[in-house]
């Protein structure tokens, strides 16, 4: 069994979307479930680009599911990981999780 990938973002859409090619060059991608847990804006300034991001994290394809929660308020860095992951953890043994900043890759030994 895979374990779920958690996903965290925010508001950046290029790093977001590096994330999410970089993860689906993984062969095991189409058979991996993705929950994304994407903050909300911690001010007015920023909610331009947390919407970009939710615009982009609705059409991903390539994976197996995909579960998207948007929090409705800021929840921060720490909190948002703390919560995401203790909930993946109440249906799943593991969980891999992932910043919105991380770029994946594969390696041959």
């Amino acid at each position: 069994m895979n374990s779920p990938i958690a996903l965290f973002v925010y508001s950046r859409p290029d790093h977001t979307h590096r994330t999410i090619e970089a993860l689906k060059c993984n062969p095991e991608a189409a058979i991996s479930d993705l929950i994304v847990f994407s903050d909300a804006a911690r001010t007015l300034h920023q909610e331009s680009a947390v919407a970009h991001v939710r615009d982009y994290v609705a059409q991903i394809e390539g994976f197996r599911t995909l579960t998207i929660h948007h929090r409705p308020h800021n929840f921060g860095l720490a909190k948002s990981i703390i919560e995401g992951v203790t909930e993946v953890l109440k249906n799943h043994e593991r969980v891999i999780v992932m910043e919105d900043d991380l770029v994946t890759s594969l390696w041959q030994w």
